[in-house]
């Protein structure tokens, strides 16, 4: 056979090879698209314990109180239906703003409670202030916040983040020795998604949680307008409505990026050999779910204060705001409706 037939040949079978596989790439981007399709329909029949407003906040009044060191803190009140046991103030978590509250918030204003929110400096409508963002200074607002408005008998509950300057703030005002001026405005307090564990302080760990929480490539690949979705779905530990991810997804971009590089180690760090001389109720409250903080750390930190329980929410993990709002707020109705009898 020639060399001209064979080049020939040749030539036909790379354009075959080529036809080929084109014809499989669009195969395979067509099944792609229909797996993404279905995938966001399974997300979408997901019950929604939210009833679509995942971060709607009941009605309420917002003001803004300058901190020591000049910065600027939105805490919003939200009256109750018919007022009738102790106000909850609610601090929330990393990456968000007081809106995470949202169902968990109606509810509670349904069951006679006054809730009250902050945002913690430099989320949501706060600003920082001279002092920058340290657990220590978010715990120093939390006091101010609570004296200025002159809240007296409320239990504080914090998620995640929230919790851990729960813990700060509860080291520096109700220890063993008894409590300051402002640990007596708390006759109770509730901690979300928490827990305490050696592991914690490792600073490898704080390294990577640092460098993920910002990561400009996965941000790209959540920002896609279907695939991301799905991932966020994936990576959820509890069975997530698609109205979540949407809200949470948009919820994120608002947030600061170097404000969430700078907090991420917040959720990390543990105030647990301080919370010995605490005797006030406390709930250690954890998803049966949650990857971030498991059930046996929770129940760590629980065992340090000798007034706590452990509530464990079946079926849920880490955001349980959006997993289990009802159960939540019956949690923190029920933390609250003794302390009715001693306030």
């Amino acid at each position: 056979m020639s060399r001209h037939l064979l080049g020939r040949r040749a030539r036909k079978t790379t354009k075959a090879g080529k036809a080929v596989r084109l014809l499989a790439i669009g195969v395979g981007a067509l099944a792609f698209d229909r797996v993404l399709d279905l995938a966001l329909e399974k997300l979408s029949e997901v019950p929604d314990p939210t009833f679509g407003l995942p971060f709607g906040l009941p009605p309420g009044d917002e003001v803004h109180l300058t901190m020591r060191d000049g910065a600027s803190i939105c805490v919003k009140s939200c009256p109750p239906e018919v007022e009738s046991s102790v106000p909850i103030f609610m601090v929330h978590g990393w990456g968000t703003d007081m809106r995470s509250w949202g169902t968990i918030a109606r509810e509670l204003t349904s069951m006679g409670h006054r809730v009250i929110m902050m945002d913690v400096r430099s989320h949501g409508k706060s600003t920082t202030g001279a002092e920058g963002i340290t657990v220590e200074a978010i715990a120093r607002d939390l006091s101010e916040v609570l004296e200025k408005l002159d809240i007296n008998g409320c239990l504080l509950a914090g998620h995640s983040m929230g919790a851990t300057i729960i813990q700060r703030w509860l080291v520096e005002n109700c220890s063993a020795i008894g409590p300051t001026p402002h640990g007596k405005r708390a006759l109770a307090v509730a901690l979300i998604s928490s827990g305490a564990t050696d592991k914690r302080q490792d600073p490898r760990l704080v390294a990577f949680a640092t460098s993920l929480a910002r990561s400009r490539s996965l941000e790209r690949i959540l920002s896609m307008p279907r695939l991301g979705l799905v991932i966020l779905g994936i990576m959820a530990d509890y069975p997530a409505n698609l109205i979540h991810i949407r809200a949470l997804r948009d919820h994120h971009k608002e947030s600061d990026p170097i404000t969430d590089r700078d907090t991420v180690q917040f959720t990390l760090e543990d105030y647990s050999d301080g919370l010995s001389g605490i005797s006030m109720p406390v709930a250690v409250v954890v998803g049966e779910r949650d990857r971030f903080v498991p059930v046996k750390n929770a129940k760590r930190l629980a065992g340090f204060m000798p007034g706590s329980r452990l509530v464990t929410i079946p079926g849920v993990g880490h955001v349980i705001a959006l997993g289990a709002p009802r159960q939540a707020a019956d949690i923190l109705h029920d933390l609250a409706v003794p302390q009715d009898l001693k306030s």
